[in-house]
């Protein structure tokens, strides 16, 4: 019996084998057409697609098509070639510097942090184009910085937002020269200018703390405890929200003059620190009792959380933090059944620069803040401390007066 011929498909090839070799083809007689090439000597087949990413039918086009991407290659080829004569760096897209960035620092983020990492990291690929050679933005300083001053205007975005979108740029090409060996450098972009954020952000002043913190604990007793823990181990609010009931240790603990204080001591997971450390912070008085008795609570026995969310009363495992927008709105409660005026921009992070400013006063120096908050002393100083302007006052009086007298 005579074997069936099967139809012959359409195929069609354009460039040279092992250079620059693009085949068009039918897998089926009626079936859309494919496209296989070879880009930096691996095989890539797919569906070929028109410019308006349909399908490609039409033989005439598809022959068309594989005579460009034949083309193409055959250049790409040709300026790799010249790069490796001339000895310059191979080329990167915008897209590959970003991804290798995430992928060698991400593991290291915080939850939060990662998330505005990935926000920034969308941002930029959709201003300045994922394929965008990375060589090609070193001389375009001045576009990036008028990039974020553009949005900036636009959004109404602080100096300290800004900042923060030109930087993570900045230590991405800097990843990519140290780290990665992509290019020297001449193509970082050491370029940028980027605007000192405003250091003197709104704070508390030690008289609206001691009114906030027990018109918190009327709120609910989780916004006392926060409120008191966040004062006293100058932590952030999105590291409280985190910190478990367990482990928990207490001490008696010898003060200068012979006072003796009981002391407990929470623990501070990496998983939610920005700076990626586990940490223990001290508490006393207040904020001791506060953290014993929130400790006993049903949701938090079963929970394990210190600020479960929900009822409090209710033994059910399964839950998270309490929100970080109920915090904020338990916050400003407090706020105004204290009569303290609400301040833009001032919330939770508040009470750390408060308590800066309150513990070189009490200490003489930043040392212990430092370590309690588990934050460079350097930073504390550069921008949570803040001067109390009578001091500033008294001295002027005393200069005039010491003049006047002579």
């Amino acid at each position: 019996m005579a074997r069936e011929q099967r139809p012959e498909l359409f195929r069609y090839r354009a460039g040279r084998r092992g250079h620059n070799r693009v085949t068009v083809y039918r897998r089926t007689p009626d079936g859309p057409i494919q496209v296989e090439w070879f880009p930096h000597g691996r095989r890539r087949r797919e569906t070929l697609r028109n410019l308006t990413g349909q399908p490609v039918y039409d033989e005439r086009l598809a022959v068309a098509i594989a005579d460009a991407m034949a083309a193409k290659l055959e250049h790409a080829t040709r300026r790799e070639q010249a790069r490796a004569i001339l000895g310059l760096p191979e080329p990167h897209t915008l897209k590959e510097l970003l991804d290798a960035y995430h992928a060698k620092r991400g593991p290291g983020w915080s939850a939060s942090n990662g998330r505005h990492q990935k926000i920034m990291r969308r941002f930029w690929l959709d201003r300045l184009g994922e394929t965008t050679d990375v060589l090609s933005l070193a001389a375009m300083a001045a576009d990036i910085e008028r990039i974020v001053h553009d949005e900036a205007r636009r959004r109404k975005w602080s100096s300290r937002t800004q900042a923060k979108y030109l930087k993570y740029l900045v230590t991405a090409f800097n990843f990519g020269r140290r780290k990665l060996k992509w290019f020297g450098q001449e193509h970082d972009l050491s370029a940028v200018d980027i605007p000192r954020p405003d250091s003197q952000a709104a704070s508390y002043t030690t008289d609206e703390i001691r009114r906030l913190l027990p018109a918190l604990e009327t709120v609910d007793i989780r916004a006392g405890v926060a409120g008191h823990v966040a004062y006293v181990s100058l932590r952030r609010i999105t590291a409280i929200r985190w910190v478990t009931r367990d482990p928990w240790r207490t001490q008696a603990v010898a003060l200068p003059g012979g006072v003796i204080e009981r002391v407990g001591y929470l623990r501070f997971g990496a998983e939610h620190d920005k700076a990626r450390k586990t940490g223990e912070v001290a508490l006393a008085g207040r904020a001791l009792e506060l953290v014993e008795r929130l400790r006993e609570m049903p949701a938090v026995r079963a929970s394990g959380l210190l600020l479960p969310a929900g009822d409090l009363h209710d033994p059910a495992p399964d839950r998270h933090p309490v929100s970080y927008e109920l915090l904020l709105k338990w916050l400003h409660e407090a706020e105004r059944r204290a009569g303290v005026q609400r301040v833009k921009g001032r919330s939770w992070h508040a009470f750390k620069r408060a308590a800066a400013t309150d513990a070189e006063q009490e200490m003489g120096d930043l040392a212990a803040a430092s370590e309690q908050a588990g934050t460079l002393r350097s930073t504390l100083e550069r921008h949570y401390l803040r001067r109390d302007p009578r001091l500033r006052a008294e001295l002027a009086v005393r200069l005039a007066r010491r003049v006047q007298e002579a």
